[in-house]
């Protein structure tokens, strides 16, 4: 990873890049190039490059061990919110670790899409910031199908690995489909980031469950996600 960096950084300023940034995350590889336009085809020859070579998918998610009993779990994900401007991702992660966050009502799904109202259950519909913590429940074996329709910023994980994200600011779009083959069924650990500069706001989890393949993909439903009962 460190020659890849070195690599990037010399490539960078052969083609004449203002600046390159090299960022590895959960086993991927992510390239921004912030320049002219030459830079930037650049920029994303080199990320192609770094992709092709980085791992093909990451470790076997697992889910949580030991499983937990109903009696333990309350339904939907809980919340935290942060309120701020952000423009992408890391800036929430960087105000999540100089402020305390709010702890907002659960949510039953991710199942949002608002135009004049609540960015998901924050009551405020500007500049909204949520760190989404829980169980999602995959219950078959065999490969899911996941997607996430986002306005603005998200990452998603499972089993503390980054399924989905797409973190800056944006209208409403798809993610690209993602397959996970789930080898042992149960719960396991979500986390999502999230948030909302300005305007409508939207987070809706997409899936297509194993021997559904020619079903269309659908949101995920309220009774697969929970949430450990605080002590």
């Amino acid at each position: 990873m460190r020659d890849a960096g070195i690599m990037a950084e010399f490539l960078g300023k052969w083609f004449g890049f203002a600046r390159v940034c090299l960022r590895a995350r959960a086993g991927r590889v992510c390239l921004r190039a912030r320049a002219g336009i030459a830079g930037g085809i650049a920029g994303m020859s080199v990320a192609l490059g770094l992709l092709a070579a980085a791992p093909a998918g990451a470790a076997e998610l697992q889910p949580l061990d030991p499983q937990p009993g109903s009696a333990e779990l309350e339904a939907g994900l809980s919340v935290k919110y942060y309120f701020s401007f952000f423009r992408e991702i890391d800036d929430l992660e960087w105000y999540m670790g100089k402020h305390e966050g709010q702890v907002g009502e659960a949510l039953p799904a991710l199942n949002y899409r608002t135009a004049a109202r609540s960015a998901l259950t924050s009551g405020k519909t500007d500049g909204v910031g949520a760190e989404i913590e829980g169980l999602i429940h995959l219950a078959k074996l065999g490969t899911y199908a996941f997607s996430v329709r986002s306005n603005d910023g998200f990452v998603l994980d499972i089993d503390g690995k980054r399924i989905l994200e797409d973190v800056d600011v944006h209208g409403d779009r798809y993610t690209k489909v993602k397959k996970l083959a789930i080898a042992q069924p149960g719960w396991y650990r979500l986390s999502v980031l999230y948030f909302e500069r300005k305007g409508t706001s939207t987070l809706e989890l997409y899936w297509r469950p194993p021997g559904d393949e020619d079903a269309d993909m659908a949101i995920v439903p309220d009774a697969a996600f929970a949430h450990l009962k605080a002590n």
